[in-house]
């Protein structure tokens, strides 16, 4: 029975043994396929990305050059709108020139039309409008007999401004308005180096005031007029309330009038006479201009006339209201206006300035260094053409205590001196 069953057993292990033979040359054929097929889908794939790879390249190449281009054309447009730019700017600014230019011309055709304007209006002047809005202001200093000079009510407060000269000595004064009203009056003060004295009504007036004019404005050839009583004391009285018309022939005169030299002087040319004087001087608006106080005699030269300027006269009388005298500043130097001559021989291009000569001991100059054969050129940055220009800036001005500078041609040199100014004793 064994034997039977093992041959059977060995046909059965052949058969198997070829069925597993068989099924690995197949899966072995399978599996060489399938590599096969693998190997070939491997290289496409490394084929496609290689061809990828080249578009991709090609394509940031290709975008590169045309950034490259993109840029190139924008920097050409940038350039070109830069231009463009540089251009507008450029006519802007020429614009903006163009249009100061028109600014600046029409600022020189306003002041140009304000001047022929003014023109037109002096040269239409109504000389008995201004007499009749002023001329209720004005009076006559009298001592109760004679008449001595003029003067105008200066303010509200019943104060009258005139001349020192014309009040110095009286002991007793009556004021004659224009209307006739006769009012007492005293003398609050007066200063006699500038020739000015207020005083006091017992009477109010009852007038307005007329306003004062800035005198630094002035020029010469304004149209000027005075109103005063023009008499030698006990004669001519009827000639009281006089008009006289004229024009500024010059500023910031310095004079010596009766031995004393007043500086802040109006030149004018209206006719005034003795009993002018410390009446007003008018301008065409009926300013106060300044307050006549004197003239030069006929045998020495003809229409020259002299009033204290209008803001010279209302300091002194404004500091004589409030204290009852004028504080006149001092430097304490001896000048002289240069000669031809000396411009020459110490070298100058003008003659402008102040030459001192001279300096008293313990003055604010002499404190301060300042020396003969100094030549004063300027005053806090105000040229001085002569003694006449340096006299009146201080007077009108400056005040003890306060401290100016002096510009000096010291030698070849030109210094800068700081001078506390003292008081005039």
């Amino acid at each position: 029975m064994a034997n039977k069953i093992i041959p059977g057993l060995l046909v059965l292990l052949v058969l198997y043994a070829v069925g597993v033979g068989v099924y690995s040359y197949m899966l072995n054929h399978d599996i060489n396929k399938l590599s096969e097929n693998f190997s070939a889908l491997q290289a496409e794939q490394s084929n496609r990305l290689d061809a990828l790879d080249a578009g991709m390249v090609k394509l940031q190449n290709e975008t590169a050059d045309s950034l490259a281009a993109l840029q190139e054309i924008l920097e050409e447009s940038m350039a070109d709108i830069d231009a463009k730019i540089d251009t507008i700017q450029g006519d802007m600014t020429a614009i903006d020139d163009e249009i100061t230019d028109i600014t600046s011309d029409l600022g020189t055709l306003d002041g140009r039309i304000t001047e022929l304007d003014e023109k037109i209006t002096e040269s239409r002047v109504d000389l008995q409008s201004i007499y009749e809005q002023v001329a209720p202001a004005t009076v006559r200093i009298t001592d109760g007999e004679l008449t001595y000079g003029s003067g105008v009510i200066m303010d509200t407060d019943r104060h009258v401004l005139t001349a020192h000269h014309v009040i110095d000595g009286m002991s007793e004064i009556y004021v004659v308005m224009y209307d006739g009203t006769v009012s007492k009056a005293t003398i609050v003060g007066s200063s006699e180096p500038s020739d000015i004295a207020v005083l006091e009504l017992e009477k109010d007036p009852g007038v307005i005031p007329p306003a004062f004019a800035d005198s630094s404005l002035f020029v010469p050839g304004a149209i000027v007029v005075a109103i005063g009583s023009p008499v030698e004391l006990d004669t001519l009285k009827e000639m009281r309330d006089t008009l006289t018309a004229g024009i500024i022939s010059q500023v910031n005169r310095y004079i010596k009038i009766d031995e004393k030299w007043i500086p802040n002087l109006i030149q004018f040319d209206a006719p005034v006479n003795f009993g002018n004087s410390g009446g007003p001087l008018f301008n065409i608006k009926g300013e106060v201009a300044g307050v006549v106080i004197a003239r030069i005699s006929p045998t020495v030269g003809d229409g020259i006339y002299f009033a204290v300027s209008a803001n010279k006269a209302k300091r002194v009388a404004d500091e004589i209201i409030e204290f009852g005298f004028f504080n006149h500043p001092w430097l304490g130097i001896l000048i002289e206006d240069l000669l031809p001559e000396e411009v020459g021989e110490l070298g100058l291009e003008t003659g402008n300035g102040a030459y001192v000569t001279g300096i008293f001991a313990g003055s604010p100059a002499e404190e301060a260094g300042i020396t003969a054969g100094d030549i004063i050129l300027s005053v806090n940055g105000v040229k001085m053409r002569n003694i006449a220009d340096l006299i009146s800036y201080l007077a009108e001005y400056t005040s003890p205590g306060d401290t100016v500078i002096l510009e000096i041609m010291r030698d070849d040199a030109i210094i800068e001196v700081a001078v506390e100014m003292g008081r005039r004793a």
